[in-house]
């Protein structure tokens, strides 16, 4: 799939180039996403969930200082369904450009996370600082593995 100039109204509820909702479950991959206010990629289902082999340029452009990150996940409850906790595998991506919120942000702001794994992805961060990880991948998941990230200067 290509999807090119989403979110063009900047409304914070249409934001997002592909998104897995809440009291859902998949994987996302193979996909070209490019300019774009919000996030390419959202996800808010639960399971172990797979987003790779995406390529992402030019997203999370909101007009914010800080912008929106270019994946993005949280642990969303849905009731009145019982489902697994979200486990996050994002591998093997290509970032252009993310906003200094971030490149790859897992939330689990809502405890219903297990450990996730961001591996193998790469991201052109233009002047990226040395700690740059720290800002540009991101998981609250505890237990985490965050390995073998690439940022190109």
């Amino acid at each position: 799939n290509t999807i090119r100039n989403y979110g063009v109204i900047n409304h914070s509820s249409q934001q997002t180039g592909i998104v897995l909702g809440g009291n859902t479950t998949g994987d996302i991959y193979d996909n070209n996403i490019s300019n774009g206010t919000g996030p390419a990629i959202s996800v808010f289902g639960y399971g172990q969930i797979k987003v790779y082999n995406n390529t992402v340029e030019n997203t999370g452009k909101d007009g914010t200082l800080n912008g929106q990150e270019s994946i993005f996940a949280n642990d969303l409850i849905t009731g009145p369904q019982s489902n697994p906790k979200q486990q996050m595998i994002i591998t093997n991506n290509i970032i252009r450009n993310p906003q200094l919120k971030g490149g790859i942000r897992v939330g689990a702001y809502e405890n219903n996370s297990l450990a996730s794994t961001i591996q193998n992805n790469t991201l052109y961060i233009l002047g990226a600082p040395l700690n740059w990880l720290i800002f540009y991948v991101v998981s609250n998941a505890p237990g985490s593995i965050i390995s073998v990230n690439n940022v190109i200067r």
